[in-house]
């Protein structure tokens, strides 16, 4: 099951971390959204320290631009991992076929690549992310993905 939480240390983020299995963290390259996402971080770290148990998390950069690396983006993310942060390797990268979704009211695979450039693309964007996160999830649970 996966659940999209507002990024706030609300009761039911509280709640939907103590149900995991493994907390994904998406963050754009910018220093306001690492600084959302540290505050996600510690809510993990609370959950860990009450439950006396490990939770593993990761950072899914998102909005990323396939082609070009930003300074700003090559800072943060070198930021979270010398703090020792998990970051995904996978990324979503910025496509119109992501936002197409919302505007279509399709999922990938039902959008029309006459109406939607690279869609390829951005399919296998996803199942990229997606075999990275069932893999940790698997792992987590001891099984193979």
């Amino acid at each position: 099951m996966v659940v999209d939480l507002e990024g706030t240390a609300s009761k039911i983020v509280l709640l939907a971390v103590s149900q995991a299995d493994f907390v994904l963290i998406p963050t754009q390259g910018s220093e306001l959204d690492a600084s959302e996402a540290s505050r996600a971080i510690r809510v993990v770290k609370q959950h860990e320290k009450m439950a006396k148990t490990v939770l593993p998390y990761a950072v899914l950069l998102t909005r990323t631009n396939a082609h070009i690396r930003t300074r700003n983006l090559s800072h943060i993310q070198k930021g979270l991992i010398d703090a020792g942060i998990p970051v995904l390797d996978s990324e979503l990268n910025e496509r119109e076929a992501f936002k197409s979704v919302f505007s279509f009211r399709e999922t990938l695979d039902g959008l029309d690549p006459k109406d939607v450039a690279n869609l390829d693309k951005a399919r296998q964007n996803v199942e990229e992310f997606a075999a990275e996160i069932l893999s940790k999830v698997a792992s987590r649970l001891g099984a193979t993905a």
